[in-house]
């Protein structure tokens, strides 16, 4: 078991929409051979994420930062490209700790 932290900015209320659009265990984590056990996320005070960071504890292989980042970042352009309205927000890094 390990935690992987994904750093973002931009606005949380679309991140949220962003976040429940769709499943992370069948889009994302699953096809890495990872399961998602719990995830830690707090709202920020503001409404506004500056270096906002959420926490998934995980098991299963460690993954690739990069090629992990890479296609979390492809979801969220393709949500905020067919999401009107949407204000933009952004995964700034991601650390396997």
């Amino acid at each position: 078991m390990f935690n992987i932290y994904l750093t973002y900015n931009g606005d949380y209320n679309s991140y949220v929409k962003w976040a429940t659009s769709f499943s992370f265990n069948d889009e994302i984590l699953r096809d890495r051979g990872l399961v998602l056990i719990c995830s830690f996320d707090n709202e920020p005070v503001d409404g506004e994420m500056k270096d906002y960071v959420c926490e998934w504890m995980v098991s299963g292989q460690r993954p690739d930062p990069e090629e992990l980042k890479n296609t979390i970042d492809q979801k969220i352009r393709e949500y905020l490209k067919t999401n009107e309205g949407v204000k933009e927000f952004s995964l700034v890094k991601i650390k396997i700790g």
